[in-house]
């Protein structure tokens, strides 16, 4: 998809991937609007050449109002908390509205950003993108985003040209990042389910950023799923530095898994990861620092 002059709609553009794609947007010579429940709202796309519109999306009426006249939509928003209903109303709600409204916009493309939560986690150990979706959810978050890939692509099957991105653990120090200053928080305060020899695979922002590029722009991408993830580190590689950093000494005590998730489909769009794990934790851990972390 050619992008220059265009616009596009960005959902959760106050978060971690939806405010970097978008700044990847501007920087390409599109117009970007963006979905936002309050007037004002702070992002870090703010002072830039953003259309703000309010509305919600569990309001069909202030999704068809953002979608029009849209090329490109990405669908980046999602509720990753533990409340059901607030997932459901999010993940599920909110993409049916936002799939039925792009069916009446027929944009260019749709790009829906999932996660590898929808894949079949508990029962397999090597995921591509055709291994079969969540069957068996363990917790809301997995439940819904699994039930809104199953939406977009029944608007694929409508019409949709869509393309869906599945990241894996996202490195970012943005504010609300999860694998982020989140992750600092909750090691902080005690949290220590995670085995040390379990993986965890990892994908920095820059560079999922330039695999949503390079898949917009290839127009046999269209129709495709991708899995983002740059390689795979134990746990000790992660939760345990962050454990040294925020002090946390309880030793871990969570279960064993080892997951596998095969690239082979990002290296066919001539992807090649810019930053490494050594880096994007050298970020974290200045951030840490920055937090007031001593142990950082």
């Amino acid at each position: 998809m050619e992008l220059q002059g265009k616009r596009a709609l960005v959902t959760g553009i106050t978060g971690t991937v939806g405010s970097r794609i978008a700044h990847r947007l501007l920087a390409d010579g599109m117009q970007v609007r963006a979905l936002v429940r309050r007037p004002g709202v702070v992002a870090e796309c703010a002072g830039q050449n953003v259309e703000w519109v309010q509305g919600d999306l569990t309001d069909a009426a202030s999704v068809a109002a953002a979608v029009a006249d849209c090329q490109l939509i990405v669908h980046a928003a999602a509720y990753i908390g533990a409340d059901p209903d607030l997932s459901q109303c999010t993940n599920v709600a909110g993409t049916k509205n936002m799939v039925a409204a792009a069916l009446r916009a027929a944009p260019e493309l749709f790009v829906h950003i999932s996660t590898i939560s929808v894949y079949d986690l508990y029962h397999h150990e090597e995921f591509d993108e055709s291994s079969p979706l969540c069957s068996d959810a363990k917790n809301s978050y997995q439940a819904t985003k699994t039930e809104a890939e199953r939406v977009v692509w029944a608007g694929a099957e409508a019409g949709l040209p869509l393309l869906v991105i599945r990241p894996c653990n996202i490195l970012s120090v943005h504010p609300t990042s999860h694998w982020g200053p989140k992750t600092l928080q909750r090691v902080a305060e005690g949290f220590h389910r995670w085995h040390p020899e379990g993986s965890f695979p990892w994908i920095h922002i820059d560079n999922l950023t330039d695999l949503f590029s390079l898949a917009v722009g290839t127009p046999a991408a269209v129709g495709q799923a991708y899995t983002a993830t740059d390689g795979h580190v134990t746990n000790a590689d992660y939760f345990g530095r962050i454990a040294r950093w925020v002090g946390n000494t309880t030793p871990p005590d969570g279960p064993l898994q080892r997951w596998h998730f095969h690239v082979e489909k990002n290296l066919s769009l001539g992807y090649t990861p810019r930053v490494t794990f050594a880096a994007a934790m050298a970020e974290l851990e200045a951030c840490a620092r920055a937090m007031g972390y001593r142990g950082a």
